[in-house]
């Protein structure tokens, strides 16, 4: 690889990587189970299967297609969080015009209004 930044910053080949580092504790707990305190070694043995999974992503081209929608969705989130942002500031000050007796601040309406945007309900 002409580039080793490229490389390793690469989802696959950093799965790739995961999942040989995890194998390592695997070995050493397995074969030498009587080390001091193995317990990060232990931990680390505890993701291992999940990392060797990992590494089979790139064989499945769903995967790809799921990946390319979740870029394709980053590129539209800075329009998305300025209309957000845009609506919140909006309705604060509205709030805090209408009810200037019972909020002080305009901080305390745009808090007011960033909960109530983001509560699910009951």
């Amino acid at each position: 690889c002409p580039n080793r930044n490229v490389f390793l910053c690469n989802f696959y080949n950093l799965m790739d990587l995961l999942a040989a580092l995890s194998s390592t504790p695997r070995v050493f707990t397995t074969f030498m189970p009587d080390i001091g305190n193995l317990t990060l070694m232990q931990n680390i043995r505890i993701f291992s299967p999940t990392f060797l999974l990992l590494k089979m992503l790139r064989r499945f081209e769903k995967f790809h297609l799921l990946m390319s929608a979740f870029t394709v969705a980053v590129e539209a989130l800075p329009v998305l969080l300025y209309t957000l942002f845009v609506i919140a500031f909006g309705f604060a000050g509205l709030i805090y015009i209408c009810e200037q007796g019972n909020i002080p601040t305009l901080l305390d309406a745009l808090w007011l209004t960033i909960v109530t945007m983001s509560t699910v309900g009951y």
